[in-house]
């Protein structure tokens, strides 16, 4: 659970920066508070009143929504539509300080309504930003794209370096949701430079850290370590105290299983924010990071064995404080309203009770975990669809801008073609001769686009059927099965099998949810799941048939194959064919071995046979859905459509003595290795 979770950490760390932050200091709050005691009641008065609070929102947020406050009612008074808007927008910053994220979005929307009205596209970048941010730090990325989007397209109109600024870092973000490390640090680097260029110290420190932040998903911790170092000393160097405990929860990750390193980072980090905001955002996150912390130490069986005096020698005082912080952060979850983080509480308090022996509580907390799971999942499926269209979005774009450059080249030949015209017949010859070359670039752009037209195609339908294929595997009526499995041994009092089916159930279920992430995955963790699943099912159905698994591939660590391709050839095995024997006498065979180059899998059961199961199966009570054989081939085509070397070849047959055997070949695709 913690590094799935890690991943969503520092993707909300990195969204929830605002575009309107400014630069803070004791001098710069003397000098502006100067000036107000002097100021009249007019536009100037308003301007500082915003400026100022900027300057509190971070370490003071009630006094910047005073000051706000007092900025809308004179500029209601003065009839100053641009100053409304501003004050609008920074106090709906301010507010977002606070733990109730309630009414946040009115003053976003007001803003961005006065500059519709006015037609003011700096502050409309900024609104639209903001409204994103929002719904990003709530896991709606699909209403955070489009505003994204959007805040971009008004930010080239207003040609101001810092929102265009801002607009790079989201794209940036949309390619670091889809794990375009690449494109996320091309993109993060424009922005770097153009604000160092206009001297923003806020945003650089802002960027490095999404710079640390992209390193630490490749997998890179030193280059990760160096710009989480260089963000906080800007942050230090301008006294954000809020920014620097951002910086230090962020690098802690990077230094997993040293827990006690971990530990000492997440604790300064939470001092500062217990200093400057408890309830603060993050201070909820790195709270659930240091209560999975004492969990690890204690899981590990690492209590009294550590060298730091101030911990614990006690696994029982460790798991303690383990839950201590987990429910602070719990606390701040529900409060904020922020689903993902409060089933993530809940999953982990369950691991802390299974710890202490208390399956009782493991149980109703992983239920609770598994609810709020249940209503995230389809927010989590229309979010992978929003980020594929966003991509889709902003490749428009870079095709936009490319056909505007060759526009501007064009006049530049025009140009030169009437200059040459007046000079000699030469001129002519050569113009000719350069119009076939840029016809000739022209049809192989044409051509270029064509492919990359069909890829996206064949991506999208990919896509579709891992999506039926994670639907198949989590069908509603197998999680529910298992839940009332693990609650009639636990009312039976049998703990033992509760807990070995809770961990079972849980591992099986991070599995998928990790593999549906990937086109391709470590052979190892899908044999992994496989036997999961076959041991679920077995111990669902009582033990109805018996199974084994057997394999001779010793290096499946370093081979890859598609997520959840064999699992449907097992479930229909059972199903349709286990299932339905009179006797039950039923045996499970699943076999991988390497032949002639090729990865092959065989499925075998003794069961009633394809055309008896058709019988059967519309009146199966067990098995409502299954995801069909029409759709592994269509899976097996795009695939072949992927993996160049090699064809994925799937055929199945009808025992002699009864059963099917099932037979996937699959080409070997090697992962890369870095040195």
């Amino acid at each position: 659970m913690l590094n799935s979770k890690l991943s969503l950490i520092i993707g909300l760390l990195f969204l929830g920066i605002c575009t309107s932050a400014q630069q803070r200091g004791r001098k710069a709050i003397d000098s502006l508070e100067a000036k107000l005691r002097t100021a009249k009641q007019d536009t100037n008065r308003i301007k500082i009143l915003h400026a100022l609070g900027m300057e509190y929102q971070y370490d003071d947020y009630k006094k910047a929504i005073n000051l706000f406050d007092e900025g809308i009612k004179l500029s209601r008074k003065l009839d100053w539509r641009y100053g409304l808007g501003y004050c609008y927008i920074g106090r709906g910053e301010a507010m977002s300080h606070k733990a109730d994220k309630t009414g946040i979005l009115e003053y976003y929307e007001k803003a961005l309504d006065i500059a519709l009205r006015i037609k003011d596209k700096g502050l409309e970048a900024q609104a639209y930003n903001n409204i994103g941010t929002l719904y990003s730090n709530q896991g709606n990325l699909v209403d955070a794209m489009e505003n994204y989007l959007l805040s971009f397209k008004a930010a080239e109109l207003s040609k101001k370096d810092n929102l265009i600024a801002t607009g790079l870092l989201n794209l940036g973000l949309v390619n670091f949701k889809q794990n375009n490390f690449a494109k996320a640090h091309e993109y993060q680097q424009q922005a770097l430079k153009i604000y160092k260029k206009i001297n923003n110290y806020e945003k650089v420190a802002n960027t490095l850290g999404a710079i640390a932040n992209n390193y630490a998903m490749e997998g890179k911790p030193k280059e990760a370590e160096k710009y989480y170092l260089q963000s906080v000393k800007v942050y230090q160097e301008h006294g954000n105290k809020i920014g620097q405990a951002i910086g230090l929860s962020e690098m802690a990750i990077l230094y997993v299983p040293d827990y006690e390193k971990i530990l000492s980072y997440q604790l300064k980090a939470q001092k500062i924010f217990e200093e400057i905001n408890p309830k603060h955002y993050n201070s909820m996150m790195n709270l659930g990071n240091i209560g999975y912390t004492y969990l690890n130490i204690a899981r590990d069986g690492l209590a009294g064995k550590t060298k730091n005096p101030d911990l614990p020698k006690n696994k029982m005082q460790l798991l303690d404080l383990a839950e201590r912080d987990i429910r602070k952060g719990l606390g701040i979850s529900i409060q904020s309203k922020s689903k993902d983080w409060e089933s993530y509480f809940y999953g982990t308090l369950a691991e802390v009770d299974e710890q202490r022996g208390n399956f009782k509580n493991a149980y109703d907390n992983f239920k609770k975990y598994s609810e709020l799971n249940d209503s995230l999942y389809s927010q989590q499926m229309k979010n992978k669809i929003a980020r594929l269209e966003a991509q889709r979005e902003v490749d428009l774009r870079d095709k936009q801008i490319e056909l505007n450059t060759l526009k501007f080249k064009a006049y530049k030949l025009y140009f030169a073609i009437a200059a040459i015209l007046l000079v000699a017949l030469i001129g002519v010859f050569l113009f000719r001769s350069r119009l076939r070359g840029l016809k000739l670039k022209h049809y192989l752009e044409n051509q270029e686009a064509e492919r990359r037209a069909n890829e996206l195609k064949h991506l999208n339908r990919l896509c579709e059927s891992e999506l039926k294929a994670i639907r198949s595997q989590m069908n509603p009526h197998f999680i529910f099965n298992v839940l009332n499995s693990i609650e009639y041994y636990i009312m039976d009092s049998e703990p033992a099998m509760a807990a070995k089916l809770i961990q079972k159930f849980a591992g099986l279920s991070r599995l998928i949810l990790e593999n549906s992430t990937q086109s391709m995955v470590a052979l190892d963790k899908e044999w992994k799941a496989l036997k999961l699943y076959a041991e679920l099912e077995a111990m669902r159905f009582n033990d109805e048939f018996t199974y084994s698994f057997e394999s001779n591939i010793t290096h499946s660590n370093i081979l890859l194959v598609p997520p959840m391709l064999v699992q449907p050839l097992i479930e229909n095995a059972i199903h349709h064919g286990l299932r339905n024997l009179k006797e039950k006498n039923g045996i499970l065979r699943v076999k991988l071995e390497e032949l002639e180059g090729q990865l092959v899998f065989t499925v075998e059961d003794n069961g009633v046979g394809l055309e008896a199961s058709k019988s059967t199966r519309k009146v199966n009570p067990f098995k409502e859905k299954s995801i069909g054989l029409e759709s592994i081939s269509d899976r097996l085509e795009m695939v072949n459509n992927i993996i160049e070397n090699g064809k994925a070849v799937f055929h199945l047959v009808e025992n002699e003595t009864g059963g099917c055997t099932a037979v996937l070949k699959l080409p070997k695709v090697f992962a890369q290795t870095t040195e």
